[in-house]
């Protein structure tokens, strides 16, 4: 589907009933503006100062940095915040090549605070089918003697 940027953004305000112009820094408020900057930023391939420019125009003055910053939240955002993620998919459908199985999806909704500690555990459990069987598993990553 082609969009054009007004109807992006007025999609985007009517399903999440948030206005992205409004100076506020709340939380559902600061989300939504970071995924309206990264479409923006990477399905329409604007600049920085352009998008800056265009809040401008529609009355909420932003300089092109809290773009940059917004725009490298946005996929934290989508991460934890299931409800952008529908948004932007209800825009941009994930390509087949794109979807993926259920444990990948699962380990994308972990905190990124937490990731490295499912790492371990992840870890943790394939060592121990080597272990358990005394076969070492085609991708063990070390060997308990």
């Amino acid at each position: 589907m082609v969009y054009n940027i007004e109807e992006v953004i007025q999609f985007i305000i009517e399903k999440t009933k948030v206005d992205v112009y409004e100076k506020t820094r709340r939380r559902r408020t600061v989300e939504v503006r970071s995924l309206v900057f990264y479409i923006l930023r990477r399905k329409f391939g604007m600049k920085d100062y352009e998008i800056a420019k265009l809040f401008a125009e529609n009355g909420l003055n932003i300089n092109r940095s809290s773009v940059f910053v917004a725009v490298s939240k946005a996929e934290m955002y989508m991460n934890y915040e299931p409800y952008l993620k529908e948004v932007f998919e209800s825009l941009y459908p994930p390509k087949k090549t794109e979807l993926k199985d259920e444990l990948y999806k699962l380990v994308k909704s972990i905190p990124v605070k937490r990731r490295k500690e499912v790492e371990e555990k992840i870890h943790l459990i394939i060592d121990s089918w080597s272990w358990k069987t005394g076969v070492a598993e085609e991708n063990e990553r070390t060997l308990i003697y």
